[in-house]
């Protein structure tokens, strides 16, 4: 049910959802970004009346709380708690007797080794010069092996940015004489875990976005599972312009860039649906679904999320190694004929 202008509140069973979106049509494509798998169809049900697109597209605030108490979320998910207990209970016992920081040192190495993060997943999303059609956020556990994007280069690398906070976080949970209480504090104290989520034809990928970074890299190189956060996920954007996502120069000359034989190719091989319009840097799009929303963005980080996105789930792109080795070796695989 609306809650505001452009605002909505929706719930299935005991999920509940909240997002500011420009209209019902956007609301319903987010909302089928909940189902599993994400983007199956779905039926909404509105109560009242969808939001309508509002004058001179503007989105309002108004009527937005977000999503319900995280600490309430995390209380109420008995099995989901368990089960991270259960995992510490473990963990505590591997890394008993161990000097602590330099256990931190060897998983982190590890953890680059194995999982590296993804500095380009920061531009998952493709950006546009046109108003944000919307996003929906809500409480969830999260699978900690699919966050790629950690606002920072490599796993515990914070330089002099509170480096120290990682080894508190381990320390409190390794030591504790609660360690459900302990738990709780860590996923719900002082604020708590903010990520962004992009849904591929397999599972989700996840960014840090506004809070929790140091908790995020704590849990991660600690070994936990799963993490309590409020996810967000944004809807496509209306309208992408050639020159906001690759620039003029950079995969091409200004006259005959790429974008819109990269969008003509995504389109070809099933990737894509939308309209496009325009050639070379006067090249739009209106994209109407996508298997992967970084497949929109610029080369480099087309061929580097959608490594990443390898790594966690295997063969799920169907896309050759070498073409996700580089921009230029995504280029030569997607234009090829």
């Amino acid at each position: 049910m609306t809650t505001g202008p452009t605002s909505f509140a929706a719930h299935e069973g005991d999920r509940h959802v909240s997002g500011m979106v420009i209209n019902g049509l956007a609301a319903e494509d987010l909302l089928r970004q909940l189902s599993t798998p994400a983007g199956a169809r779905a039926t909404v049900r509105w109560t009242i009346n969808p939001p309508q697109t509002p004058r001179r597209r503007r989105l309002s605030d108004e009527g937005y709380d977000g999503p319900p108490s995280l600490t309430d979320f995390v209380r109420d998910s008995a099995d989901s708690l368990s089960a991270v207990t259960a995992a510490l209970a473990e963990i505590r016992n591997r890394w008993s007797g161990l000097n602590l920081d330099e256990h931190i040192t060897t998983r982190a190495e590890l953890l680059n080794r194995t999982a590296p993060l993804t500095p380009d997943v920061i531009d998952c999303m493709p950006r546009s010069d046109d108003v944000h059609p919307g996003s929906i956020a809500f409480n969830d556990w999260i699978d900690l092996d699919t966050v790629i994007g950690g606002n920072t280069s490599s796993w515990n690398d914070f330089a002099s940015h509170r480096p120290q906070v990682v080894g508190l976080i381990i320390e409190k949970l390794l030591t504790a004489d609660d360690p459900d209480i302990a738990v709780t504090e860590i996923l719900t104290d002082l604020g708590h875990a903010c990520m962004l989520r992009y849904n591929g034809p397999a599972g989700p990928l996840h960014r840090v976005g506004r809070n929790g970074t140091h908790r995020t890299h704590a849990l991660r190189i600690l070994g936990l599972p799963i993490m309590a956060a409020e996810v967000e996920i944004e809807v496509l954007p209306l309208r992408i312009d050639a020159m906001s996502t690759w620039g003029r120069g950079k995969w091409g000359d200004s006259h005959n860039g790429p974008a819109d034989r990269m969008w003509h190719a995504l389109r070809d091989r099933g990737l894509l649906e939308g309209t496009i319009s325009g050639s070379g840097p006067h090249a739009k799009l209106e994209p109407y679904y996508t298997v992967a929303p970084w497949f929109l963005g610029n080369p480099r980080t087309a061929a580097a999320v959608s490594a990443a996105y390898e790594r966690i789930y295997p063969g799920a792109l169907g896309i050759p190694a070498d073409a996700m080795s580089g921009p230029q070796q995504w280029l030569r695989w997607l234009l090829s004929t």
